[in-house]
């Protein structure tokens, strides 16, 4: 369990974390942690260099191919603690992000292409459920896995992850098949994406991340809901209505008394009295449920 020090340490990681790498010495850094590390290729870093790019987070990231080998590399900025311990422990849970980004990175560089990019819109989100659906796929073929390797250099920590030639080729050749990516990019596109905006009141920005998630009939109730809140706070009832009567047409028997009970008072402030009536009375009917089979 984390200390309030290294807690409150780490929400500088991720503050700082969202403002620009500095330029200076980043290429310096990352020659010399490619150069540390054994058995890579000769001018890798030169190449990973020169494809510095950053994300939308604004983590300095590359991925390059070299002889068929995939590379993926993530740095961050590095943060300090007037405590040594707190700023060990603080390079080690950046170290550990830096070679998550590396790896969504290279998961999104290797199957990013055989995947309908109008449908699947947002770039983590996609890396994420490749990177899923391909440790998957490595276990279940028996292929050599992703490697990774993590270091600090300076005030800069980077992440580093690559597949051997057979591999990438392997999982570059066999595009997922259709509904294979669609829970996990949808978890994490609701989770990491729409809720975080919905939660801080940023109604309007979150609905096109809920639009995408819908275009995936994705079965997930609470997300229906906080969709359903967000065209009610931007002054669309009527959208507000509708996707709550979806709601209950396709997902009712999945819903809970609490979910019943939310759903009543949005129908109601949306102006359908009728379905509001509906709903708070089938969440009194579904809490005594609840509470007969001891799950309330």
């Amino acid at each position: 369990m984390w200390s309030n020090r290294v807690c409150s340490a780490l929400i500088c990681v991720l503050i700082l974390t969202a403002s620009p790498v500095s330029a200076n010495g980043l290429q310096d850094a990352v020659s010399s942690f490619i150069g540390g590390v054994h058995s890579l290729p000769e001018g890798l870093s030169t190449k990973l260099a020169k494809n510095l790019v950053k994300t939308s987070g604004s983590v300095t990231v590359s991925t390059v191919s070299d002889s068929g080998n995939v590379y993926g590399l993530a740095v961050l900025a590095r943060v300090h603690d007037s405590e040594s311990d707190v700023s060990a422990e603080l390079d080690i849970i950046t170290q550990n992000r830096a070679v998550s980004e590396a790896s969504l990175r290279l998961a999104f560089f290797v199957g990013q292409g055989g995947v309908d990019r109008k449908l699947f819109r947002y770039d983590d989100a996609l890396g994420t459920a490749l990177l899923t659906h391909y440790q998957s796929e490595i276990h279940a073929q028996g292929l050599r896995g992703l490697q990774t390797v993590s270091g600090v250099q300076g005030e800069y920590v980077l992440g580093l992850a690559w597949l051997d030639s057979r591999t990438a080729g392997t999982l570059s050749d066999n595009v997922p098949k259709r509904g294979t990516l669609d829970d996990e990019y949808c978890r994490f596109l609701y989770r990491n994406h729409a809720l975080t905006l919905f939660e801080a009141g940023k109604f309007r920005e979150a609905l096109p991340v809920f639009r995408n998630i819908h275009e995936f009939r994705w079965s997930d109730v609470d997300a229906y809901l906080d969709a359903s809140e967000c065209f009610l706070r931007t002054a669309q009832p009527k959208e507000c209505v509708k996707l709550l009567r979806e709601l209950r047409a396709e997902l009712d028997a999945k819903m809970s008394s609490r979910q019943l009970h939310r759903a009543g008072k949005l129908f109601r402030e949306a102006g359908d009295k009728q379905s509001a009536a509906q709903a708070l009375r089938d969440a009194r009917k579904r809490l005594h449920e609840e509470q007969r089979k001891g799950r309330y």
